[in-house]
């Protein structure tokens, strides 16, 4: 029996597409030879929703036997790193796998990570708190750690890189510089940082003598024609028909963002209650489409929030920045503005607001520390989506009473029809 698609595996704004994943020729050819390059090790940077994880994911199923992730948070240590990593070994060292192994190397490799398993599971620690904490076994050293990776052939991915702390990533980029050392003997070594941007300057930062032996790779926002591809790859998965009017307007509120892309398809699906292929062809209408905008934006509320609150966050200072520039911003076509022309428009009210802090809060403003509502496409500024722009517009309006809340997001949503118009007409 065939098996059923469903349309949250089509469409994955939370996960790495997979049947929906689009090429990208303009970063391609950089990472697969940067995978093919022994001791090269890589970091994956750029826009928040961009399509990073997507990127390298497919290109190591392509290209590499085996990977390993970890996920980084701001509270994850080196030591908590190298324990998950070597949790993440495990289907790669069971016993009924050993026998496979031929060399006395590999045998003993296995056998010391039988060791230091045994060693794990009876070192625990408890803290006043309560909690359980478990201690790192001498013998397992980062050394140690590259060898069991070299040996079953896995690449090393850390998601979300930047969210570790300055220490932290110290001590990452001094294992990278291991990882370049121990090429010769395990030559597919190695490990990919995946980041928001800025993150290729924070490794070599760290290690000055990593520059010349990590590849920075950023992952531009996709292209209209690689938005389309996605719509057009997914749709006829579910066998639903898009018409090319609905499909452009995906694509103007998309604005180059995949993830925004791949969230409006999967709430139009669930607008028209396909959770699975149709049995019969089904064509999108126009409302359809305003459902599917409006359960994004409903879906996305919590996250709009945090965005702006995390954003106008600010320590004493003369000017509230971030407002300014949302402000400004808004003034714009959803194209956006140099910024010498956003600080033009910030200083018809301010007129001495200075050049500097425009600069300094605009390289914070991209960044998902920040929130990342701010994207920039060569030389200009814009919102990461018009959405965003809608909200922008009302938290900078005079008559905004000050803290963004659920009625002010839920406000917006009651004229989210009258918008469907302005969202596309800005693009």
């Amino acid at each position: 029996m065939e098996k059923q698609i469903k349309s949250n595996e089509v469409f994955t704004p939370s996960t790495s597409a997979k049947l929906t994943f689009v090429e990208r020729e303009s970063v391609n050819n950089q990472i697969v030879n940067a995978l093919n390059t022994p001791g090269k090790q890589l970091v994956i940077y750029g826009h928040s929703g961009c399509g990073k994880t997507t990127l390298i994911v497919n290109k190591l199923m392509q290209i590499y036997e085996n990977h390993i992730t970890v996920r980084c948070t701001s509270t994850l240590t080196y030591e908590e790193i190298v324990l998950q990593a070597f949790d993440e070994l495990n289907p790669y060292y069971q016993d009924s796998k050993v026998s496979t192994i031929s060399n006395a190397t590999s045998i003993k490799l296995a056998s010391d990570y039988a060791l230091i398993k045994a060693e794990l599971g009876g070192t625990k620690t408890t803290t006043e708190q309560g909690t359980i904490k478990r201690v790192i076994p001498p013998k397992l050293t980062m050394q140690t750690l590259a060898r069991f990776l070299g040996n079953a052939k896995c690449c090393f991915v850390l998601e979300d890189f930047h969210k570790i702390n300055a220490d932290e990533k110290t001590k990452v980029s001094q294992t990278m510089k291991l990882f370049v050392d121990m090429a010769e003997e395990y030559p597919e070594l190695k490990i990919i940082c995946i980041g928001a941007v800025d993150t290729g300057r924070e490794v070599v930062q760290y290690d000055p003598e990593l520059k010349s032996r990590v590849a920075e790779i950023n992952v531009p926002l996709m292209t209209d024609t690689e938005i389309a591809q996605i719509i057009d790859i997914g749709f006829p998965l579910l066998n639903i028909e898009i018409p090319a009017f609905i499909k452009n307007n995906i694509i103007k509120v998309a604005n180059g963002v995949p993830s925004v892309c791949h969230s409006i398809c999967l709430q139009i699906c669930f607008a028209m209650g396909i959770y699975t292929k149709s049995n019969s062809k089904i064509v999108i209408d126009m409302k359809m489409f305003e459902s599917g905008i409006k359960g994004y934006i409903q879906d996305s509320s919590d996250s709009i929030k945090a965005d702006f609150e995390i954003a106008l966050v600010q320590r004493k200072g003369t000017y509230k920045n971030a407002m300014l520039i949302f402000k400004a911003l808004s003034s714009f076509s959803m194209e956006g503005a140099e910024q010498h022309d956003l600080l033009l428009k910030i200083q018809e009210t301010e007129s001495k607001y200075p050049a500097g802090n425009l600069s300094s809060y605009l390289k914070q403003l991209v960044k998902s520390e920040k929130g990342a509502i701010i994207i920039k496409r060569a030389n200009h500024y814009c919102f990461r989506s018009p959405i965003y722009k809608i909200y922008a517009e009302h938290i900078t309006s005079n008559n905004y009473a000050g803290e963004i809340t659920h009625d002010s997001i839920n406000m917006d949503l009651k004229i989210v029809k009258e918008k469907i118009d302005y969202l596309t007409s800005q693009l």
